[in-house]
């Protein structure tokens, strides 16, 4: 079993548990209306001459909500890339989230987002990608919000094929709220 179907089957596999693990669950409703965060990311290899071995990146990432559920989700990437010697990108879409839930001292959701836009790389030219993603957020008690998500960057370019899958954990703060 290849390293992103590993992660991803470990991802929802947590997902699907957590709420049955716990006695009760309450939906709430969270207020905030921004997040920022930072987050690293490991991702598989692109395919090329050198045998794959897992690459690293880090990410900052932004979302601006203008209903609880519906939020415009942003993000600026860097990563080591061994073909090519790295990349950068810089993506925006729309993200879909379920109401906050609460299950014993948990307070968590699940999320789906699908991102776009250019991506650099030191063996490509500028080129587009799109990168949808499904994860989780768990509200922690110190304010902070961590994020765990598993995405896919579809990323064709003429020279060659960039896309590719990734595991991504990061810290987000919210900021401001509806009242």
């Amino acid at each position: 079993m290849s390293p992103t179907r590993a992660a991803l089957i470990s991802i929802l596999t947590l997902c699907a548990a957590a709420p049955v693990a716990a006695q009760t669950v309450t939906i709430y409703r969270h207020d905030s209306i921004a997040e920022v965060g930072l987050g690293g990311f490991m991702q598989s290899a692109v395919d090329g001459p050198q045998p794959p071995s897992p690459e690293f990146g880090g990410a900052m990432l932004a979302s601006i909500y203008p209903t609880e559920i519906v939020g415009i989700a942003g993000e600026l990437a860097a990563f080591d890339d061994s073909q090519t010697g790295g990349g950068r990108a810089a993506l925006a879409g729309v993200k879909l989230r379920t109401s906050l839930i609460s299950s014993g001292r948990t307070h968590w959701r699940l999320f789906g987002q699908v991102l776009g836009g250019p991506q650099w790389t030191g063996g490509a030219t500028r080129h587009r990608v799109l990168q949808p993603a499904v994860g989780a957020e768990d509200y922690l008690k110190n304010g902070l919000t961590l994020h765990v998500e598993y995405a896919y960057t579809f990323a064709p370019s003429s020279a060659r094929d960039f896309s590719t899958g990734r595991f991504l954990v990061g810290v987000a703060m919210p900021l401001g709220t509806r009242d």
